[in-house]
């Protein structure tokens, strides 16, 4: 594999269909909270289940994110991250399972709100294929499903959707401002 900057692979063969399993038994969801999509032009491809968020006023302090109200419907996938977080000796600030349209793309952005400068950003590959792709600077990679990888979200970065199915990933965000990759 070569040499990236930007990305970090983490895990591999990680069993997700009890995830899928979920997402499959909820499908309703996805249409619940359209809040990402419709007030952020960077996202209006996507749809997302959010199931860890940080509300205001507690944004810029926040440590440990709050359930969503739909987290309840995914014991599997909320386990799963909590205990993940606890792994990294971190917290669990948000997290969403998020679906990338067909030919759908994450337009070219930077997180640099202050809230993501103690925190690192992970994809982990539920639904995907080769046409998949997220781009962080001036390097890209496809995430398979069961892949986790972490990447550096304070850089420029896109995702695209070059195929006619759903890309779907958990995207969460773990508080560790002493152990960041980046």
């Amino acid at each position: 594999m070569r040499n990236l900057n930007n990305f970090r692979l983490l895990q591999i063969n990680i069993d997700i269909d009890c995830f899928k399993s979920e997402i499959k038994n909820n499908q309703s969801l996805w249409d619940s909270n359209v809040l990402r999509q419709t007030t952020l032009n960077t996202q209006k491809m996507t749809k997302a289940i959010p199931l860890f968020v940080a509300k205001p006023p507690f944004y810029f302090f926040l440590k440990q994110g709050f359930k969503s109200s739909a987290s309840r419907y995914f014991p599997n996938t909320v386990k799963w991250l909590l205990d993940f977080a606890k792994k990294q000796n971190g917290k669990l600030s948000k997290a969403a399972i998020v679906l990338l349209k067909p030919n759908g793309q994450v337009l070219r952005h930077i997180d640099h709100h202050s809230f993501y400068k103690t925190r690192d950003r992970y994809h982990l590959g539920l639904q995907t294929n080769p046409n998949c792709l997220l781009k962080c600077g001036d390097e890209e990679i496809s995430i398979k499903e069961g892949e986790l990888w972490a990447f550096n979200n304070k850089e420029y970065h896109e995702a695209f959707n070059n195929s006619k199915a759903d890309r779907i990933h958990i995207i969460f965000d773990i508080y560790k401002p002493q152990e960041l990759f980046w």
